[in-house]
């Protein structure tokens, strides 16, 4: 009956709800000290912060999302097989991909300062200390790997707690270092804590080989590993290549056509929107790993179940962030002109991307890597042709909106090439999205 499916949504979205609500208060705590920086700094500082962050969060993403995603059905696969312990699982997946994550932090160390330039601009003297930034950058993979085996192997609330604290370490640090000391120092803030849980990481699995190295020696073979031959990850680093090249054409196009006061009412409009994007995000963490590895839980999610609930959730996000802004910070839209149209684009755009995002952790709990890199590599074709047609129109701030809108079109081919994608029979997950 209509009403018991209802019912049995509204009791799994309470269950979500509880176990990431730590999660989802860091984050507001972040947002609140991020937006109150744009209330004290100038808008072109904001706006170099903003650049700043979408590169170095961007580019980590690269990685940190799919290692993110695939450590997390890993994680939940190998519990639910009995193979080994969370902490045994988290140092298997860190020495498995230590050749990538070293890889990720070479390329960060240089995409960051290239990065900057193209869109900013940078002064010799900054080089350093963008450079640094970059190596900084490359923790955030790690972290996200860290929350990713945590809550697959079931620990939701230790996961949740986890990714609170990251928010708002990092928050605190960036809002006081971006006051005193400026845009740069408040990235470093920002990435402090990553790189501190990414240290303890590294030393935890170094330590662990040693343990497994002599536990071998003296009582026989180390336990099973969980599978890493199909976890999807070179698929995922290149469809997030592929989604990071088009958030980036977007940003320079936002920069060539709005100059750094369209980039600032650009990075204010993310802060707003980023409330979006907490549920697939959030959620996302708890409910792969049942997807991936489905159980008889009442609180059991199903694809289309889940994509359905932030495809509303969206909805609502969007009307929250747009309240918020008017009625806590009314003065943003003095300080920034055109904030509102970038707003509305903004937040039209985040919504679309928060069912792609959805659509992508169903892909990988269904091992789909196909249609994960195919939807990518539509929606940036998509993104390249909206940026050169809003090219040939205005300039300025209502040109900056409509490169935003563009990346809203490209959403779209992505999520209808996931959809087409998850309804194709396959010999080893299910036929349809259910």
């Amino acid at each position: 009956m209509p009403s018991t499916k209802w019912r049995a949504v509204a009791q799994r979205s309470a269950h979500l709800l509880r176990v990431t609500l730590p999660a989802f208060g860091g984050r507001g705590v972040q947002f609140l000290a991020l937006a109150a920086m744009a209330a004290v700094v100038s808008p072109a500082d904001y706006g170099r912060f903003s650049t700043l962050q979408v590169l170095v969060f961007g580019l980590a993403s690269i990685t940190a999302s799919s290692m993110g995603a695939s450590s997390n059905a890993a994680a939940a696969r190998a519990t639910r097989d009995g193979a080994l312990g969370v902490w045994a699982i988290l140092a298997t997946l860190l020495r498995a991909r230590r050749r990538a994550l070293l890889v990720n932090l070479v390329v960060s160390s240089l995409a960051v300062p290239v990065g900057y330039f193209l869109v900013v601009g940078v002064t010799p003297e900054r080089l350093p200390m963008l450079v640094a930034i970059g190596v900084m950058s490359a923790a955030l993979p790690v972290g996200e790997t860290v929350v990713a085996v945590l809550a697959g192997s079931g620990r939701y609330r230790t996961a949740s707690w986890t990714d609170a604290v990251r928010a708002v370490a990092g928050a605190a640090l960036a809002l006081v270092l971006g006051v005193v000391s400026g845009p740069w120092w408040a990235t470093v803030g920002l990435l402090a804590t990553d790189v501190l849980i990414a240290v303890a990481a590294i030393v935890l699995a170094t330590n662990h080989r040693r343990a497994t190295t002599t536990l071998t020696g003296l009582a026989g073979p180390a336990p099973a590993a969980p599978d890493r031959s199909a976890d999807g990850l070179h698929a995922g680093l290149v469809a997030n290549v592929l989604g990071q090249v088009a958030n980036w054409v977007v940003l320079w196009a936002i920069g060539a056509i709005g100059g750094a006061l369209g980039l600032g009412a650009y990075g204010v409009a993310l802060r707003f929107a980023s409330v979006v994007t907490l549920a697939p995000v959030y959620f996302g963490k708890t409910v792969i790993g049942q997807l991936a590895a489905p159980g008889l839980s009442a609180n059991q999610w199903t694809p289309r179940s889940f994509v359905g609930m932030l495809a509303g959730l969206s909805v609502v996000g969007s009307l929250l962030a747009a309240g918020v802004m008017a009625l806590g910070f009314p003065s943003l839209t003095d300080r920034y002109d055109g904030l509102w149209w970038m707003l509305a684009a903004v937040l039209t755009a985040t919504s679309l991307r928060a069912v792609l995002i959805g659509l992508g952790q169903v892909c990988v709990a269904q091992r789909r890597w196909r249609t994960w890199v195919v939807a990518d590599a539509a929606s940036l074709v998509v993104t390249v042709i909206g940026v050169l047609v809003a090219s040939v129109g205005p300039t300025g701030m209502h040109g900056a909106v409509l490169v935003v809108l563009a990346s809203a079109v490209a959403n779209v081919a992505g999520i209808a090439t996931r959809f087409v994608g998850l309804r194709r029979p396959t010999s080893r997950v299910p036929e349809t999205v259910r």
